[in-house]
């Protein structure tokens, strides 16, 4: 599991509630750290923040991370209760789920993991053909406590 928080104190209290879960954790700080973290350990999921402060947005590094990464599950973390509302984001890989934080319980934390571990995405081999999946858009709106799915795919 890999979680990407600019915030020093919620990158802590996700870290300790995804461990307390029983989930191996690795984290990032940065954009850029996030991109290695996942090369260097190639988690199954991650826990993104979509505001991840000067440079790259958390969509950006989802999209970077889903190239290499194309089975991985992942989830945009954010206080906005509708991030498109922000304007200018692009668009998040197919099957990311969004969640606000503020609605966390380790219940939800719990189901959020669970669906985006188990979510099948396209295969590995599929998506080496395909090019990248990057350049496809959809994805499906996951609150730590409600679920709606906007793009199964």
């Amino acid at each position: 599991m890999l979680v990407v928080e600019d915030a020093d104190f919620t990158r802590m209290l996700l870290v300790n509630a995804v461990t307390s879960l029983g989930h191996t954790c690795v984290d990032a700080a940065t954009a850029n750290d996030g991109v290695l973290q996942a090369r260097e350990h190639d988690p199954d999921v991650a826990l993104i923040d979509l505001d991840l402060g000067v440079g790259p947005t958390g969509a950006d590094l989802a999209r970077a991370i889903r190239v290499e990464h194309p089975r991985i599950g992942l989830a945009i973390l954010t206080s906005y209760e509708d991030p498109r509302l922000l304007g200018n984001l692009p668009e998040f890989p197919v099957g990311t789920s969004q969640a606000t934080k503020g609605m966390a319980d380790l219940e939800s934390l719990a189901a959020l993991i669970d669906e985006c571990a188990t979510r099948p995405l396209t295969p590995r081999t599929e998506a080496a053909r395909s090019g990248t999946l990057s350049e496809q858009s959809g994805s499906r709106s996951c609150g730590w406590g409600w679920c709606g799915h906007s793009n199964p795919t």
